[in-house]
């Protein structure tokens, strides 16, 4: 009975390891998955049709779509938070501004190949709106990382913004993650023109809103306002209309492919 019992003890302490192993694994495989992105689809070359080909490279474009989604939404928590130390967050945003520019030059390169086919006419439509959708979305990428080092130098050189900047950032950036998830949501289907329709009238939105505050900023200038600090909640400004600006020519790219 008792060598039973240390049997049984064995057991318990042989499955209590194994439990651990397995959640030391799945830890360490999640962070690999936040860390490195792997192209999935395209990595093993071309397909017998054309149809598959642009079919992989879509798949593809909608995982970059994803992140550059995921990219500008921790930025304007990063924006939102003005007094958190930041030097973690920029090395992260950092890797996922080089991944968007790893996987610009992939997917290009794959459909680059694709191209050599003979292609139908709406294949070569399809195309051509991809390799459009692939540089916007690597350029939404670029403004994200340029983002949180303007955060960075606010928090760096201690730069206080006006009393109503954090309130008009977060309605701003409102607008743009309204316009990112769009073409996120969007992906991987044909855009109706009724969403075309909700993009172009986020537009008109984003540059009203753009042009007010530029106002409101030069006002406070020439009151004496610190002009350091407004040139740098202008510069964020500026990156959040390209992201805008960005996100439309991905609507238009979409409302193409068939």
């Amino acid at each position: 009975q008792s060598a039973a019992l240390e049997q049984k003890n064995r057991e318990l302490q042989e499955q209590n390891l194994d439990a651990k192993l397995i959640t030391k694994l799945v830890k360490e495989k999640d962070n690999e998955i936040r860390d490195h992105y792997e192209l999935k689809y395209i990595s093993g070359g071309l397909q017998e049709t054309p149809q598959m080909n642009l079919l992989k490279a879509r798949n593809e474009i909608t995982s970059m779509g994803n992140l550059t989604y995921n990219m500008f939404n921790s930025v304007v928590e990063v924006l939102m938070n003005p007094n958190k130390k930041l030097g973690e967050i920029v090395d992260k945003t950092k890797k996922m501004e080089e991944l968007t520019d790893q996987m610009q030059e992939e997917i290009t390169k794959f459909l680059v190949d694709v191209n050599k086919e003979q292609l139908d006419e709406q294949s070569v439509i399809n195309l051509n709106a991809m390799m459009r959708i692939v540089n916007e979305l690597e350029n939404i990428g670029d403004s994200c990382y340029k983002l949180i080092v303007l955060a960075q130098k606010r928090y760096d050189k201690k730069m206080k913004f006006h009393e109503n900047a954090l309130m008009e950032m977060k309605n701003f950036s409102t607008l743009i993650q309204e316009f990112t998830a769009l073409y996120k949501e969007n992906m991987n289907e044909h855009l109706a023109k009724r969403v075309l329709d909700v993009a172009y009238k986020l537009e008109a939105e984003i540059n009203n809103f753009r042009d007010n505050l530029k106002k409101q900023t030069q006002i406070r200038l020439q009151k004496g306002g610190d002009v350091k600090s407004e040139l740098l909640y202008l510069d964020i400004l500026k990156h959040f209309e390209h992201i805008g600006d960005n996100s439309l020519n991905i609507s238009q790219a979409l409302r193409k492919i068939r």
